[in-house]
């Protein structure tokens, strides 16, 4: 076990609240949360982030226009996408590379945000959007500091529950569908029903690779929730001990592709460990490509 003191900088020592994205940080991995909170080392904004943004702040629009009674079409939410797509690109200032699409990034975007209408926006019934709460905890001084997507009133999509209750719903840009326990088990949702003082809690998934819309609905069980609360808690005291033991290479997030990779286990693991997976990657993907071409041919020719 590797045991740094931590400075009281900009981690939670140095302020009145605690950010519920730094204990997610922490939870992904407590080196690049000692990186980027502690040593100030932060990363730099990327394509994906800028996605996932400007996909949240689009629907955010949406859902403040239905609040307000008025109503967008869906060429309105396309264009509100690519609003906010091309202008963090621009403001970000991005280092983008090669590989990186952005043609092809910002038509999904557009496509998820016209799905997400249309699966949504006819029936969606705001009560709150992207409202600011601090929720106090049992044994915990600070208070978290959360923003929760959506709170609306849609209960009766729940079976057996009046449509008088509220549901609190946190939209997500992914490259995977979620589970079906997700929502009951997530930290975040069991801080959002507290803030709240509501059991059901949704995510809305849109799945960037596959193009498609997924609503996962749960129930924050009491004793789920408090498991939750204890593990944050335990969180909390191990930031405040400066604990900082990174996850096992290679498997996520240790890979490459972490921004601190450079610093921290790639100064003792050569790339080549990766080179064979990142070749056996390509050539699978290069036999789906042609199992794609030839299934193309054999319909045309039918």
């Amino acid at each position: 076990m590797e045991i740094n003191l931590v400075p009281e900088t900009e981690t939670i020592k140095a302020r009145d609240y605690i950010s519920f994205s730094e204990i997610r940080k922490y939870e992904i991995c407590p080196l690049k949360h000692y990186y980027h909170y502690v040593l100030g080392d932060k990363e730099p904004a990327d394509l994906n982030l800028v996605f996932g943004s400007a996909v949240h702040s689009a629907i955010e629009v949406l859902l403040r226009s239905i609040m307000d009674g008025k109503s967008l079409t869906h060429g309105d939410a396309s264009n509100l996408f690519r609003h906010f797509f091309q202008t963090e690109i621009k403001e970000k200032d991005l280092s983008i590379g090669a590989e990186d699409n952005i043609p092809h990034l910002e038509r999904t975007g557009v496509n998820l945000v016209y799905l997400w209408c249309l699966e949504r926006a006819s029936t969606v019934l705001p009560v709150q959007v992207e409202q600011k709460y601090l929720v106090t905890l049992p044994g915990i001084e600070k208070p978290v500091l959360m923003y929760v997507d959506l709170v609306e009133a849609n209960g009766e999509m729940f079976e057996g529950r009046a449509s008088t209750d509220l549901v609190v719903t946190d939209i997500k840009t992914s490259k995977t569908d979620y589970a079906l326990h997700n929502p009951s088990l997530s930290l975040q949702l069991a801080l959002y029903c507290k803030a709240v003082g509501t059991r059901l809690c949704r995510f809305d998934v849109l799945n960037k690779k596959k193009g498609t819309f997924q609503p996962v609905l749960g129930v924050m069980y009491p004793s789920v929730q408090e498991y939750l609360f204890d593990r944050f808690r335990k969180t909390l005291e191990s930031i405040n001990l400066g604990i900082c033991i990174p996850p096992a290479p290679g498997e996520w997030p240790c890979t490459p592709n972490c921004y601190y990779w450079s610093k921290c286990a790639g100064t003792k693991i050569p790339d080549i460990v990766f080179e064979s997976a990142r070749e056996e990657k390509l050539r699978i993907a290069g036999l789906k490509e042609l199992l794609k071409a030839k299934s193309k041919t054999r319909r045309k020719t039918a």
